[in-house]
């Protein structure tokens, strides 16, 4: 005999418990969510990098995986380049 799953329907997971409006919206007040004031360091390195910037220089961090250098924010946010990247995937 083969089981068969239920569709669980529009509603999602069968069973699953909807939050609440204030459960939903409590955690913008809570004190962990808040944004803190940047940090002296924070602060210095957006300069430096502004500075940088001023100049005509093009900052950029190396790839994880080769080491080129990456300029591209989706590639920066994942610290390895699109090349390397598909090389990881494929098998």
């Amino acid at each position: 005999m083969t089981q068969t799953r239920r569709n669980p329907g529009a509603g999602g997971r069968t069973g699953a418990r909807r939050k609440s409006t204030w459960e939903r919206d409590h955690h913008k007040s809570s004190p962990d969510a808040r944004t803190t004031s940047p940090t002296a360091d924070e602060i210095y390195e957006r300069a430096v990098v502004q500075a940088a910037t001023d100049l005509g220089y093009t900052v950029s961090i190396p790839c994880r995986v080769c080491g080129h250098p990456l300029t591209a924010p989706k590639s920066v946010a994942a610290v390895v380049g699109p090349k390397c990247r598909r090389k990881a995937v494929r098998p």
